[in-house]
């Protein structure tokens, strides 16, 4: 009995052991740490840390580009304004707005489209707003293929068909009392 108790103060006092030692003398740096032999920084004496390099990697890439077709069934005579934004973090474009007529087609070109992940997935946010309905988003998005050839732009440009639905069309359809056949 007296053993088992001997081992299990033993375990502890060589972790604690462990991370009491000098860096240097074990030889390897821990990671998330500055190396002992750096001194530290500090905003006052105007050195500055050096960007995360995942973070330097991903700004390094170039821009996407993206072209958005969207075809909207159900519009009105008057149209609707359409709002397009990014639909996550990890894709980052400027968001662009237009007016879309009763034809409810229109083609949408994103230029310098930044992917932040690894996936390399685009997502949109794509708003409706109809006179005298509810706005509403629907969210679409696919993964982009690695550029073939980076000289030629015209040829990596990618391109996605969205097909939706306007929201008057929506409030016919959820209408209650009205029967369909």
């Amino acid at each position: 009995m007296s053993l088992r108790s001997w081992m299990t103060a033993l375990i502890p006092l060589a972790a604690a052991l462990f991370f009491q030692l000098d860096r240097t003398e074990v030889g390897t740096e821990l990671p998330g740490r500055p190396p002992s032999n750096v001194p530290p920084t500090s905003p006052a004496s105007g050195h500055h840390a050096t960007p995360h390099p995942s973070a330097a990697e991903n700004t390094s890439s170039p821009p996407y580009e993206v072209e958005l077709n969207v075809m909207i069934a159900g519009l009105g005579k008057d149209g609707c304004e359409l709002d397009v934004r990014p639909g996550h973090r990890g894709c980052r474009f400027q968001p662009q707005t237009c007016r879309v007529g009763p034809q409810g087609r229109t083609a949408l070109r994103f230029r310098d489209v930044e992917l932040r992940g690894a996936d390399r997935t685009c997502a949109f946010a794509i708003t409706i707003r109809e006179p005298g309905q509810e706005e509403k988003t629907f969210y679409r998005g696919f993964r982009l293929t690695p550029r073939i050839d980076s000289k030629n732009v015209e040829h990596n440009v990618q391109s996605l068909t969205c097909f939706l639905t306007s929201p008057s069309r929506l409030a016919s359809l959820g209408a209650t009392g009205s029967t369909r056949r």
